[in-house]
């Protein structure tokens, strides 16, 4: 049975990699940190598309900034991926941070701790 993807999906997994290139290869805008666009989410109707960045900085304040620094370029990153993908209206970019790994690695230590306990108590496997 094949899958059927909405234009909106296509355009989102479009969309991740051509500002994979413009924002993360390029580094135009001197990001100094390494960073990844893990999610694009578009509007049905193509005119916003929510952009989900992973920083990897433990310092919660430089991930900020990163994120601060993408929003206040995001006009300059819409031309330049206006000029990279055909569509009749590039959408606005909107930058979230990507919070998924931090809460991985927290539910982790939960499960240490959890683990940890159980083998002193003498429950564990």
């Amino acid at each position: 049975m094949m899958k059927t993807y909405s234009r909106a999906k296509r355009v989102s997994d479009e969309l991740q990699r051509v500002l994979s290139n413009v924002i993360v290869t390029d580094d135009p805008y001197r990001l100094g940190k390494v960073v990844t666009i893990s999610k694009v989410e578009c509007s049905p109707d193509l005119r916003q598309a929510k952009v989900f960045v992973s920083v990897y900085d433990k310092n919660p304040k430089e991930r900020r900034k990163v994120i601060r620094k993408l929003r206040d370029k995001s006009g300059n990153i819409r031309y330049e991926l206006g000029r990279r993908i055909r569509l009749k209206n590039t959408p606005k970019l909107l930058f979230f941070e990507d919070d998924t790994q931090a809460y991985m690695e927290k539910i982790e230590r939960i499960f240490q701790k959890i683990k940890y306990s159980n083998e002193e108590s003498g429950t564990g496997e």
